[in-house]
């Protein structure tokens, strides 16, 4: 059965996780920087021909991978009329290549479930969205963090039902090497600073680890630009991005110096489990020592900046930094 895929969920969060998932199968070892197409359908845009664009590029032998591999999201987005190039392309598939599509919303066009079907796989990605506090106690235990009395509440207080904002908040707690939480840890980490903590860290550490600059300054912009943001706000996103990044620059020095290339190496050396492991795995691979000691050195740097040692703005000192880090990444893997 060809690699193509239909993903569906309702909340962008999970539809989000189901392609980190399946990308490492798809993607099968490429460098996502050449293997990788994304086309996004836009509310108001020319959906027809981004399609068409799409088609044309997953039946189009590739010269410089093995296995071209095409994203299209947004499908929710589109009338079931402008859907014909991408039902015509589906039910010619070629040889080799991968379709991964994506629609925030159960209710997609019949004719493309179909032709999907007959092909491929179709993935509900989560049906409905959980109640907060279920959602936090499941979240939790896949962090492998254990919460307190009153810590979920004081979540659910603090971000309402927002699974992002949640899911956000529990990823900086496990960043920070949490692995018992009070309700005190949540309030003076987030009480003062909502705004900045909407999205999940590991959209900024994935991006920078794929070595891509675009994408990594690209996810930053909703933590450090968005509307209505403040000064302190501001200050204080730019000082957790880097508190993002030096942990997973800890993760990764760790299994270099345990010589982690596997996901057996990384559960066995550093105990985690799964998809974590997986990744780290895969990253760790690519780095040697030189590497992290240039990863330490920029955070080094960075740090020193943003407490007082630069009059530049602190997004602008983040976002030299990521930058600075995928081309850092990049180069490992050449």
């Amino acid at each position: 059965m060809p690699d193509i895929y239909l993903l569906t969920g309702e909340d962008p969060l999970f539809l989000e996780r189901a392609w980190a998932e399946l990308a490492p199968r798809v993607l099968a070892g490429q460098d996502a920087n050449i293997a990788l197409a994304t086309f996004t359908l836009e509310p108001d845009g020319d959906h027809a021909s981004v399609l068409a664009d799409a088609v044309n590029t997953f039946q189009t032998p590739s010269l410089l991978v093995a296995r071209p591999v095409v994203r299209i999201r947004g499908l929710e987005h589109v009338k079931a009329a402008d859907t014909e190039p991408l039902i015509a392309g589906i039910a010619r598939p070629p040889e080799g290549a991968a379709l991964v599509i994506e629609s925030a919303s159960l209710r997609v066009p019949k004719a493309v479930v179909e032709a999907v079907r007959a092909v491929g796989h179709v993935i509900e990605v989560e049906g409905g969205k959980p109640k907060p506090k279920e959602f936090v106690a499941r979240e939790a235990r896949l962090r492998h963090l254990r919460l307190e009395p009153g810590v979920i509440e004081a979540l659910e207080a603090l971000f309402g039902s927002r699974l992002q904002a949640l899911s956000a908040a529990l990823d900086q707690l496990a960043f920070e090497g949490f692995t018992q939480v009070a309700e005190d840890d949540v309030r003076s980490r987030f009480a003062e600073n909502l705004n900045a903590t909407d999205l999940p860290p590991w959209l900024v550490t994935d991006a920078v680890e794929a070595g891509d600059a675009g994408r990594a300054v690209g996810a930053l912009a909703p933590i450090l630009h968005r509307a209505g943001l403040t000064d302190s706000d501001r200050r204080g996103a730019a000082l957790k991005t880097h508190g993002y990044l030096a942990y997973r620059a800890r993760q990764l020095a760790d299994a270099v110096g345990h010589g982690v290339r596997s996901r057996a190496d990384a559960e066995q050396a550093l105990g985690l489990r799964g998809f974590p492991a997986e990744k780290l795995a895969r990253v760790a691979a690519t780095l040697r020592p030189g590497h992290v000691r240039r990863i330490y050195a920029l955070l080094a740097e960075t740090d020193l900046e943003l407490k007082g040692g630069s009059e530049l703005p602190e997004a602008f000192v983040i976002e030299r930094l990521v930058v600075d880090l995928c081309a850092i990444f990049r180069g490992a893997r050449s």
